[in-house]
């Protein structure tokens, strides 16, 4: 017959392998639906204690990556002793969906190059306020959809978003606020000044003198010292109404 001691070590032993079974299947059942970490993960265990104390363990996910199981190590001591680690390896896949047998990574940021929105840009949120699958640091339009990232002028500026598409500005420099950059803005005579601002829009006068305040430039008004904001010249040989000595008979000079 048993003694009491013996039987006492018997259970223990039982138990101990028991409770170490029920952390195995845990463990797997926890790594196929609750994905644990990349990489590897350990768990150590408070020694097994009995007489009404319940022992429990928690894995916890700290990964951004899910992890297959290849292994599973139990560390045990000594006969009738307690349970000390388990240990839980595996290979990490960094694109679970999408097949990339060589897991190549180039920016480092723990998501493969197969499934990331910035392959060369390290973005392990992912960020894609636009939902076009390009990824917010990696989009020369992160606002405006634009799967193809077209950029005609190769100003870093999208073709979609750029307030000058044929003409480089990557700072987008727009001071009148009009949605067509400074750089583009129409300049018919090429004097540096914009059309829509140029008191001579087709002839040069990058100085804008206008001696009579009419809002006619010096270079093409026909009234120089004159206001004539109208422009009006009847015989059209030059001179204004407003300082044309004979209004109905051509005379320029």
């Amino acid at each position: 017959m048993l003694r009491s001691s013996s039987l006492i070590r018997v259970a223990r032993t039982a138990l101990s392998l028991l409770h170490a079974i029920v952390l195995f299947l845990g463990l797997f059942f926890c790594a196929r639906d609750a994905v644990l970490a990349c990489g590897s993960c350990s768990v150590s265990a408070d020694p097994l204690t009995f007489g009404g104390t319940n022992v429990r363990w928690r894995i916890t996910n700290s990964g951004a990556s899910p992890i297959e199981i290849s292994s599973v190590s139990i560390t045990w001591p000594a006969a009738n002793g307690d349970l000390v680690e388990v240990n839980v390896g595996g290979v990490c896949d960094n694109c679970p969906a999408d097949a990339n047998g060589g897991q190549e990574d180039t920016d480092s940021d723990g998501l493969g190059d197969a499934c990331d929105n910035c392959p060369s840009d390290s973005n392990l949120g992912q960020s894609d306020v636009d939902t076009d699958g390009v990824g917010d640091v990696c989009d020369n339009c992160p606002d405006d959809a634009n799967v193809t990232q077209d950029d005609g002028d190769s100003d870093g500026v999208g073709d979609v978003c750029d307030n000058c598409p044929a003409q480089p500005n990557p700072g987008q420099e727009d001071t009148n606020g009009d949605g067509i950059g400074d750089a583009c803005e129409a300049d018919s005579d090429g004097d540096g000044v914009g059309d829509v601002c140029d008191n001579c829009p087709t002839t040069p006068n990058s100085n804008q003198a206008d001696a009579d305040t009419d809002g006619h430039g010096d270079v093409c008004d026909n009234c120089i010292d004159a206001q004539n904001p109208a422009q009006i010249d009847l015989d059209q040989d030059g001179a204004g109404l407003v300082c044309d000595n004979c209004v109905d008979l051509a005379n320029p000079d």
